[in-house]
C-alpha cells in the first residue's frame, strides 16, 4: 500500500496546512544550479572563457543564494502558512430559557418561571417550551434549540422518558460550543409513588424476590403500604418505604400489585402493576467430572440431571451446562451439540482449569461453537499507555445526521465523545488524534494528556469534514503515529463504519490485522448515521474490533474505555463497590437490571468473536461472559470458574442472579413446543404493550390485530386507555399510569449533562447574571494567516539582489573606464 504524504506539520505552534510543496526546492536548487553556470556566450579560446567566469562568479554564486531564497520563500507562502491565537469570548450574549412543562413539573413552584426573569433582568433573553403533558423529550427539545455558541439556562426536572439521552446532549453541546445551565429547584408539593422491582418471568414453585419502594418528593409522607398477589393481602403496613418479598408461583400467569394509601398531590402514581408468567421447571442437564458448589442451588431451581459425559440423546433437556470439561471429554459429540442447537436449545459453557484456554479447545470444531476463540494469557501492562484517538470526518459522517430528520451530524456528536475520552483518560496518558477521509492525516502525535488535554480538546473541535471514506487509511496513519511510542499501543476508532455499500471492505481488515502483529489493540465506537439508513455498520466495526483484540463499543457504552484508561473518579462510575467485573450491555436479558458486586480472582483468556455480544468484563479487560445465537440455539462462555476457586463470590445471594440468568437464557422459552403460546410485555400509558402469540392459527381478538412475524409467530401492539390488569388468551398484561407520574424530583442525570457541555448548576440564590458570563467563556483559537511573511521576505530578498547586480556593474563600468 502506498501511503499518502502528511498535509500539514506544526512546531511549537507554527503550521504549513501544504508542508509537502517545500520538497520541491530540491529540484529547482538544482535547475538553478545548471542555469546559472550555463553559458550561453560563445568564447573564442578557453582562456576567455576562464576569464570570463572568473570575473562573474561571485555573482553568480550571489544570484544562486538569493534565487533560492526567493523561491524557497515563495513555496513557504504557497505552504498557507499559519499559526493560532487563543482568545477568550463568551458567546452569544443572549439567554435562552428553555421551559419544561411536562406533568412532572407540577410538583415544583409554578413562579420558577416569574423568578428567574426577575433574577435575569437587564438580560436579553428568549424563552422557549421544550416538553409538555405526559411525554417527556427533554433532550429532543434541548437539541432542537441548540444553535452553537450560545447560552441556554433550562427550567426542568430532568426527566426525560423519550428520545435522545441527556447525555448524548451534553456531548453534543460541548462540541457545539453551547453552555447549558441548569437551575436547582427543589419540590414544593408534597407527592409519593410506589414500584414494584421484581422479575417478570419466573419459574414453577422456585422463590422470586420482589421489592416494593415508595418514593417521595416534598415533606415525608405517612401512608399504608399495601401488596397484593393474584389480588389477595400479601402484606400491611404504616409508612414502609421498601419492603422485600418472597414468592413462589404456580404455572401460568400472576398478578403483583402495591398500592399505597394517602392523600397527596398525584393520586396516579399510588399504585403500580405487574405480571408475572410462571412457567414449568426446566429440564438442565448437568455435565461434570467433579463437585462443584452450584449443584444444590440448581437443583431447587431447574429439574436437573448431573451426569460426569453426555448421554446417548440429548432430546428431553432444554439447557446443557458443561462445567469445566476438556475438549476431549466432548470430542465425539460436536455434531449431536450441533443439532442441538440448531434445534433451538441452548448450552452453557463454565471455565476453570481444564477448559478453554488451559481444556485445549483452541482451533477444534467446538471452538467453532463458542461465541469466543481461544486467547493469550494478558497481564497488567506497568508500561505507559499509549492511544491514538481515529476519528472519521468523511461526508458521511459530518453531513448526515445521526437521528432521523435531525440537523446534527453523526461527526457532532462523534467529536462530543473524543472529548469527553480526553477528559476522563489519566494523565499519565499519551494521547494522539487522526482524522480521515479518503485520505488521513495525523493531526497530534501521541502527547502526554498532563500537559496538553486541553490543547487536544481544541484540535478535536476545530475538526473539519473531508471527502470520500477509507477507513484503512484512519488505520494506517494511527498504526505510523503508534510506531515509535513505547508502552502498550492502543488505537480507537469513531466511525459509522460505512465506505459505500461494502459491507465488510477488505483493506481495512488487512491493515487491522497488521497492526494486531505490531501488538496494537483497536477499539472501535459506532456511530450511527443517516446515509443508507440511520444505522451503524455494526458487523464490520465489531469485526475489526476483533481482528485488533479489542471490543466494540455502542455509543451509550464508549465510557466503559474507562476500564482500562480513565481516571479514578471516572471508573467509579463503572464499578460498583469492591467489584472488578463491568458490565458493559445492559440490554441483554442476561445482564438487564443487574446488580453485581462481585470480584474473581482467576480467567480464562478468550477473545470474543464476530457477532458475539461481550456482556462483562474484568477490570484489564478480559471478557468474562459472551454470548451469541448458533442457528437457532443460544450459546454462553462464562470464562471463569463455578466458584471452587476462582469465582466465589458470584454465588452470593447478590450476585447469584447472573448464573440463574445465564441458565434461563440457554433454556429460551421452556414453552416452545406447545401449540399455542402468548408472551407480552408489562408497559404505560401512551406507550403500548407489544403482544406476541405462537400459533398455527391466526389468532383472533376483538381487541387486536396481529401481523405475521415468522412462521406461527404473530404480533400485535395494545393501546390500553385506562391503566390496569388486561387478559387476552391465556395471558395477562400490566398497564401502568403514565410513566412521567414516576419517580419525581430532580433526575441527576441533568447535573450530568449540564457540566458536560462546561455549564453549571444554578441556584435561584446565586448571582445568575455573574455566573452565566463567567461559565460561559469561551476559549477559542483563531488562526492567523503568516503567507505575507515570506512574500515579503521574497520582495526584500529580490531589492537585495538588484542592489548587489547594481554595484556590481557599476564596478565593472568602472574598470572598463580604467
Amino acid at each position: 500500500m502506498i501511503r499518502a504524504l502528511p498535509t500539514s506539520i506544526c512546531y511549537q505552534g507554527y503550521c504549513m496546512e501544504q508542508a509537502y510543496i517545500l520538497l520541491l526546492i530540491v529540484p529547482i536548487f538544482f535547475l538553478l544550479l545548471y542555469f546559472l553556470y550555463f553559458d550561453l556566450v560563445k568564447f573564442r579560446n578557453p582562456e576567455e572563457k576562464k576569464s570570463f567566469r572568473e570575473r562573474n562568479k561571485w555573482l553568480r554564486f550571489s544570484m544562486l543564494i538569493t534565487r533560492t531564497l526567493i523561491l524557497l520563500a515563495l513555496l513557504l507562502a504557497f505552504t498557507y502558512p499559519f499559526t493560532t491565537k487563543e482568545i477568550t469570548t463568551h458567546g452569544d450574549p443572549t439567554t435562552k430559557v428553555l421551559v419544561d412543562n411536562s406533568v412532572s413539573m407540577d410538583v415544583f413552584s409554578p413562579e420558577l418561571l416569574e423568578n428567574t426573569r426577575d433574577k435575569l433582568k437587564g438580560k436579553v433573553m428568549e424563552i422557549s417550551q421544550i416538553s409538555a403533558g405526559t411525554k417527556s423529550e427533554l433532550g429532543e427539545g434541548i437539541l432542537r434549540k441548540i444553535e452553537g455558541n450560545d447560552n441556554l439556562l433550562i427550567i426542568s426536572d430532568g426527566k426525560n422518558n423519550f428520545g435522545k439521552s441527556l447525555r448524548d446532549v451534553g456531548l453534543y453541546a460541548r462540541v457545539s460550543d453551547t453552555r447549558l445551565f441548569a437551575l436547582d429547584i427543589d419540590p414544593t408539593r408534597n407527592d409519593a409513588s410506589v414500584e414494584i422491582i421484581g422479575p417478570s418471568e419466573a419459574i414453577e414453585g422456585t422463590p422470586n424476590r420482589f421489592v416494593v419502594k415508595v418514593n417521595f418528593v416534598g415533606s415525608q409522607p405517612a401512608f399504608t403500604l399495601q401488596i397484593f398477589v393474584d389480588d389477595k393481602l400479601e402484606f400491611s403496613g404504616q409508612s414502609v418505604f421498601e419492603k422485600e418479598i418472597i414468592k413462589s408461583f404456580g404455572e401460568g400467569y400472576h398478578k403483583v400489585t402495591a398500592q399505597i394509601v394517602l392523600e397527596d398531590f398525584f393520586t396516579e402514581n399510588n399504585i403500580f402493576y405487574k405480571t408475572v408468567r410462571s412457567v414449568p421447571k426446566p429440564k438442565v442437564l448437568f455435565v461434570t467430572t467433579k463437585s462443584s458448589p452450584l449443584e444444590d442451588g440448581l437443583k431447587r431451581i431447574y429439574k436437573l440431571t448431573k451426569m460426569p459425559s453426555l448421554p446417548s440423546s440429548l432430546a428431553s433437556y432444554q439447557a446443557i451446562v458443561f462445567n469445566d470439561l476438556p475438549y476431549s471429554s466432548v470430542s465425539s459429540r460436536v455434531d449431536d451439540l450441533t443439532g442441538y442447537l440448531i434445534d433451538g436449545n441452548g448450552i452453557l459453557f463454565i471455565g476453570g482449569q481444564n477448559s478453554y484456554d488451559r481444556g485445549g479447545y483452541e482451533e477444534t470444531l467446538l471452538e467453532g461453537m463458542l461465541p469466543v476463540k481461544m486467547g493469550a494469557g494478558k497481564i497488567i501492562s506497568p508500561l505507559k499507555h499509549n492511544i491514538v484517538i481515529v476519528m472519521d470526518v468523511s461526508e458521511s459522517f459530518a453531513d448526515f445526521s445521526y437521528k432521523k430528520g435531525g440537523d446534527d451530524s453523526a461527526l457532532d456528536l462523534g467529536k462530543g465523545m473524543a472529548v469527553k475520552m480526553v477528559e476522563d483518560f489519566r494523565d499519565d496518558i499519551n494521547v494522539g488524534l487522526v482524522a480521515f477521509a479518503s485520505l488521513g492525516q495525523i493531526v497530534s502525535d501521541p502527547v502526554e494528556l498532563k500537559d496538553n488535554r486541553e490543547m487536544l480538546i481544541q484540535k478535536i473541535k476545530t475538526l473539519g469534514k473531508g471527502e470520500g471514506t477509507a477507513i484503512d487509511q484512519g488505520l494506517l496513519w494511527a498504526e505510523i503515529a503508534l510506531e515509535k511510542v513505547k508502552g502498550t499501543k492502543n488505537a480507537i476508532l469513531i466511525s459509522d463504519g460505512k465506505m459505500g455499500r461494502i459491507q465488510e471492505p477488505h483493506v481495512p481488515k488487512i491493515v487491522a490485522e497488521r497492526m494486531a502483529q505490531k501488538g496494537i489493540t483497536l477499539y472501535t465506537v459506532g456511530l450511527p448515521s443517516a446515509l443508507y439508513g440511520i444505522d451503524v455498520n455494526r458487523q464490520f466495526m465489531t469485526t475489526l474490533a476483533t481482528i485488533g483484540n479489542g471490543n466494540y463499543f455502542e455509543p451509550t457504552e464508549f465510557q466503559f474505555l474507562n476500564v482500562f484508561f480513565g481516571k479514578p473518579e471516572a471508573k467509579e462510575q463503572i464499578f460498583s463497590g469492591s467489584s472488578n467485573l463491568a458490565i458493559i450491555d445492559r440490554e441483554h436479558f442476561i445482564t438487564q437490571d443487574l446488580d453485581l458486586n462481585a470480584r474473581v480472582t482467576g480467567v480464562n483468556f478468550v477473545i470474543p468473536k464476530s457477532g458475539a455480544r461481550s456482556l462483562i468484563f474484568t477490570g484489564d479487560g478480559n471478557p468474562i461472559v459472551v454470548s451469541w445465537n448458533f442457528g437457532l440455539g443460544r450459546v454462553i462462555a462464562l470464562a471463569t470458574d463455578d466458584g471452587a476457586s476462582w469465582a466465589g463470590q458470584l454465588l452470593t445471594s447478590q450476585n447469584s442472579q447472573l448464573l440463574t440468568r445465564m441458565i434461563n437464557y440457554a433454556v429460551g422459552n421452556p414453552e416452545r413446543d406447545k401449540d399455542i403460546y402468548m408472551v407480552s410485555d408489562d408497559g404505560f400509558l401512551g406507550e403500548g404493550n407489544e403482544i406476541l402469540v405462537k400459533s398455527s392459527k391466526y389468532p383472533v381478538s376483538k381487541d387486536l390485530t396481529f401481523t405475521k412475524e415468522g412462521t406461527d409467530l404473530y404480533k400485535a401492539v395494545y393501546n390500553a386507555e385506562n391503566p390496569g390488569y388486561y387478559q387476552f388468551f391465556d395471558g395477562i398484561i400490566a398497564v401502568n399510569p403514565y410513566r412521567e407520574y414516576y419517580s419525581l424530583g430532580t433526575d441527576p442525570g441533568l447535573k450530568e449533562m449540564v457540566e458536560l457541555s462546561g455549564g453549571k448548576v444554578l441556584g435561584l440564590d446565586d448571582d445568575i447574571l455573574r455566573e452565566l458570563a463567567s461559565f460561559s467563556e469561551r476559549k477559542e483559537l483563531i488562526r492567523k494567516d503568516l503567507k505575507l511573511y515570506p512574500l515579503a521576505f521574497a520582495l526584500l530578498i529580490f531589492i537585495i539582489e538588484i542592489i548587489i547586480r547594481k554595484i556590481f556593474e557599476h564596478k565593472k563600468y568602472r574598470v572598463q573606464l580604467k
